[in-house]
């Protein structure tokens, strides 16, 4: 997290920067203790880890500023009712 071997990640970039698209998984692994947490997606969506021992999903993407990356806009996911989508467990 906030590493990138070629350039130096701005600190104003922190979340959107180190978030990532997880389409079937993500892990986090202490080598000290030889462990690993798994997470296994039923969906894609983002992710990232920007404190050592915690994983976070984006479900609701929300991002109103652009992030400078390309596209050029802001991304709001919504449903077909224009509010926000809401994703139930199986």
């Amino acid at each position: 997290k906030d590493e990138r071997d070629t350039w130096d990640l701005p600190p104003t970039d922190r979340v959107s920067g180190n978030y990532y698209p997880v389409t079937s998984r993500i892990y986090i692994k202490d080598i000290q203790r030889n462990v690993q947490f798994s997470l296994f997606t039923d969906r894609p969506q983002g992710g990232s880890s920007l404190k050592s021992g915690v994983v976070e999903l984006m479900l609701h993407r929300r991002v109103y500023k652009d992030d400078d990356l390309g596209l050029a806009q802001v991304l709001v996911d919504s449903g077909a009712d224009g509010k926000g989508i809401i994703y139930t467990g199986q």
